[in-house]
């Protein structure tokens, strides 16, 4: 257990199993309200801003019962793209932009989906049981997985192919 003021563990074989204030900072234990760190709405899907405590679509208090450990936040999505070219010669990297925006959502939709369900399920305190049948009502279908998985390869195959065409076509300009 880590203490949320002063942020050192408190080891329960040291300490009693009760423990109710840190032995650190003396931080009341008992006191700490949950951190609300959800990025979907549980009611309505709607995106939410870290630390929000109500919905700004649907209006609903969002007030989770934390059960497990938070995990550390992904990767960001925002990437940025260097060039060597002159600030004034931006289309390579206005195309390298929408690529990359492209291929952000592209992957990334059932990434939010899962999460968004997760912590509907997590809101619902739903049992472990209810969850799995949830989530194999959801799964895609194999044929649709293998689909769409051929169409995701086969679309960065033809990226990086145009990408390498580009280079090698700047490295024989700029050589010749």
């Amino acid at each position: 257990m880590e203490c949320p003021k002063c942020g050192e563990h408190i080891d329960r074989a040291m300490f009693a199993s009760d423990v109710t204030f840190c032995p650190y900072c003396g931080q009341d234990l008992n006191d700490i309200q949950p951190s609300i760190n959800l990025a979907y709405c549980p009611y309505c899907g709607q995106e939410l801003v870290p630390g929000a405590l109500f919905c700004p679509k649907c209006g609903k208090k969002l007030a989770v019962k934390s059960k497990r450990k938070e995990r550390p936040q992904a990767l960001s999505n925002n990437f940025q793209v260097y060039s060597d070219q002159p600030a004034g010669s931006s289309g390579f990297k206005q195309i390298a932009d929408k690529i990359t925006r492209f291929l952000t959502y592209l992957f990334s939709s059932e990434r939010k989906m899962r999460r968004l369900y997760g912590q509907w399920a997590e809101y619902a305190d739903l049992s472990p049981e209810e969850i799995q049948a949830l989530e194999a009502q959801t799964e895609m279908s194999d044929d649709w997985k293998r689909k769409e998985r051929a169409l995701k390869i086969a679309l960065l195959v033809g990226l990086s192919l145009i990408i390498i065409i580009i280079i090698v076509a700047l490295l024989v300009l700029y050589v010749f």
